[in-house]
């Protein structure tokens, strides 16, 4: 993998003909089975369930174990979902505290979290009434990086990775990555990414350049880069992975 910062503040990233062959050996066997949301599936969700996914964009950003936990306790799941319900919060004076118990039990960041979603809240924007309205102004016959965009426009707290990972999560975009820890990780790792890889995310030049080098591995690829986005996320911790980049 070749990095370099050009004068104007923009990046070269290209994955080297070795990196390609690494990439092809895990693609062809995870692809059949990472778990990927039904492309518009957001189309007949409900609120509740489009804001429950929009929620997990916050939870996650203190790490994946508070929020997987609870997922896998049937009791606090349903105790989570009662406290973080749209029309519970939207209907309540004071939703800050049922904000703040989700919070605690989903991220480790939980008054930042907490802090946040309170904001969007009252972003119409994004709550209308008792109604999450954040994806019905997206224009049809747009891109997946212009619904992005309009994304960070409406609700900037969410951040590029995080409106990338909600479009995706929604089944509302297939070109688009979510550039996180555990992509700079695989790429560290496996593909010899230099020490400034970790900086490319700080900015949206860095993103978009990262972003495009990844595209070309999935169009080479002949995957969406959504899919290729959620193998790595899925799988690069997986020893099978390890394994396979590897032989």
């Amino acid at each position: 993998m070749v990095m370099k910062k050009k004068a104007d503040g923009t990046w070269n990233i290209n994955f080297g003909r070795r990196d390609l062959v690494r990439w092809r050996k895990v693609i062809r066997p995870f692809r059949p089975v990472v778990d990927m949301t039904r492309f518009g599936w957001w189309k007949n969700a409900s609120d509740e369930k489009l804001w429950e996914r929009f929620v997990g964009e916050f939870t996650v950003r203190g790490g994946v174990r508070l929020i997987e936990r609870v997922q896998k306790d049937k009791k606090e799941l349903r105790t989570y979902r009662k406290l973080i319900s749209l029309r519970v919060l939207t209907a309540s004076n004071s939703p800050a505290p049922r904000l703040r118990r989700a919070m605690k039990m989903a991220t480790r960041f939980w008054p930042d979290a907490a802090k946040t979603l309170a904001k969007c809240l009252h972003n119409p924007r994004v709550v209308k009434g008792s109604r999450f309205v954040l994806l019905e102004d997206l224009p049809r016959g747009s891109s997946d990086l212009q619904w992005r965009e309009l994304l960070l426009k409406h609700c900037p707290e969410l951040g590029r990775k995080g409106a990338s990972d909600f479009l995706i999560g929604v089944g509302a975009a297939r070109d688009l990555a979510a550039i996180d820890t555990r992509i700079i990780r695989c790429l560290e790792q496996y593909f010899s990414a230099g020490p400034y890889i970790k900086y490319t995310r700080s900015s949206k030049a860095g993103y978009l350049a990262l972003e495009s080098a990844l595209r070309r591995v999935a169009q080479a690829n002949r995957i969406p880069l959504a899919s290729l986005d959620r193998i790595i996320f899925q799988a690069s911790g997986m020893s099978a992975f390890d394994f396979l980049v590897r032989s």
